[in-house]
């Protein structure tokens, strides 16, 4: 549902008004004032539009975080593979201290 903001030096008495089972039921009976926040449909606001600005609400996309894992290969030999590709990151089997200070220099270079 889209959200509105009341424009600056403007007020709104909001009223909602549903229709349930033949009876008028009031709900969000309040005084909005400038700044405020409303989350509504436009055809609710009516003739009262002029008064609100329509938040466009913007998608926060975010990149998946990959890292690094130290695989076992053999006792006391270990790989650095990426998580994103998939590829090792050494060539040679490291010790497991070694892999960890592949792992901080590759983080430290982004």
């Amino acid at each position: 549902m889209p959200k509105f903001q009341v424009k600056e030096g403007k007020k709104h008495y909001w009223k909602k008004a549903v229709v349930r089972g033949g009876k008028d039921s009031v709900l969000n009976d309040r005084l909005l004032k400038g700044g405020d926040l409303l989350v509504c449909e436009e055809c609710e606001l009516g003739s009262a539009r002029d008064k609100f600005i329509l938040i466009q609400e913007q998608e926060v996309k975010q990149e998946p975080v990959y890292g690094f894992v130290i695989r076992k290969v053999a006792d006391k030999q270990y790989d650095v593979i990426s998580e994103k590709t998939g590829d090792k990151l050494n060539d040679e089997c490291l010790s497991h201290e070694e892999a960890k200070k592949l792992i901080k220099a590759q983080r430290a270079n982004g």
